[in-house]
């Protein structure tokens, strides 16, 4: 049986838990090893600890490994793995899931110079959206063919809401930073009569003082803000309470959205950029795309309460990309070496 290293384990940003690598290492011990299952989280050392362990990677994030502590000597020493295991016998299945770190600010080097390098060394690339081909295709042509698309796992869907009247035209949910624009399109709806009369919802954690407060100076008599953070579960009642869930994404790195899958697991309709996943997705009912905010409010006039998926129709999402799924296709791009 094929030996696994998964990184970065214990993948979670403060006030935002991201459970995607906890449901990857659920799954996928449950078909295979999982070498650094239960390891302490080392970072990059990890890699050379269970070196001769392994026999496949499969790595995430890697944008964000110099934002790490001691990210010069982490991003160093990836390197170094690289070169190594370039020329052994394992193999390497590079999950890219941004076009580059979504906070830094030098558009030139977003990835820490790591992009090219994972380009080279990953015997195989997934991404979750169709925008990750485009990327790969247009700054490193020569990986194109290496890329495969599987769809972002999905979690089983929450119960349907009792709400047919919506308290809330718009909800806007998950932690608030700089690159999802939540304080562009406030400032928007500040500054615009059309969305007078709509009711919007903001339920975040900001962690940023300076974004905060230029968040609350963007506030509007129609836009209630709650400051804080609240389970799935309690976020999918406010949105089967509302009539859409809103995605402001501003950043170019964007390729897909774990929020905007659990978005797809509720009892509402959905509007977001006509960008990376949500144009993949555009051909759900659901799924309303717009180019500007000025966009928006013909969005939510046209709004009707049938065009929202079932519970039966959002539960044959989950059965077609469930984390099963996902993992029987990993395993089986290494069975199939293509």
């Amino acid at each position: 049986m094929k030996r696994f290293f998964l990184y970065p384990l214990n993948q979670q940003a403060k006030g935002s838990p991201n459970p995607y690598m906890e449901n990857f290492k659920s799954s996928l011990t449950q078909k295979a090893i999982v070498v650094n299952s239960a390891a302490p989280n080392r970072g990059v050392l990890n890699l050379y600890l269970f070196y001769f362990k392994t026999d496949i990677y499969i790595l995430n994030w890697i944008e964000f490994v110099e934002e790490k502590k001691f990210g010069w000597l982490q991003v160093f020493l990836f390197r170094i793995f690289c070169a190594i295991t370039r020329f052994s016998s394992k193999k390497i299945i590079w999950i890219l899931h941004n076009k580059g770190s979504h906070l830094k600010k030098d558009k030139k080097d977003k990835h820490g110079g790591l992009f090219s390098v994972m380009m080279n060394v990953s015997d195989h690339i997934i991404t979750h959206s169709q925008e990750g081909v485009r990327f790969v295709k247009k700054m490193y042509p020569f990986a194109v063919e290496k890329v495969r698309v599987f769809t972002h796992p999905i979690l089983p869907p929450f119960s349907d809401g009792s709400h047919k009247e919506k308290e809330y035209d718009l909800l806007i949910w998950g932690a608030l930073h700089p690159y999802k624009g939540v304080d562009l399109f406030l400032a928007h709806v500040k500054s615009t009569p059309s969305f007078n009369n709509f009711k919007i919802l903001v339920i975040g954690k900001c962690f940023d003082e300076v974004y905060e407060k230029k968040l609350r100076e963007n506030l509007s008599e129609n836009v209630q803000f709650f400051d804080g953070t609240l389970s799935l579960q309690e976020i999918s009642q406010f949105a089967s309470n509302s009539k859409f869930v809103l995605f402001t994404y501003q950043s170019e790195t964007v390729i897909s959205s774990g929020a905007f899958m659990d978005t797809l697991r509720m009892d509402t309709q959905i509007i977001g950029l006509s960008h990376a996943v949500f144009e993949d997705f555009q051909y759900l009912s659901n799924v309303h795309t717009y180019s500007q905010f000025i966009e928006i409010p013909g969005i939510i006039n046209r709004y009707r309460f049938g065009d929202g998926l079932s519970f039966d129709m959002r539960q044959q999402l989950y059965l077609d990309n469930s984390w099963d799924v996902f993992t029987d296709n990993i395993l089986g791009v290494i069975k199939g070496g293509s």
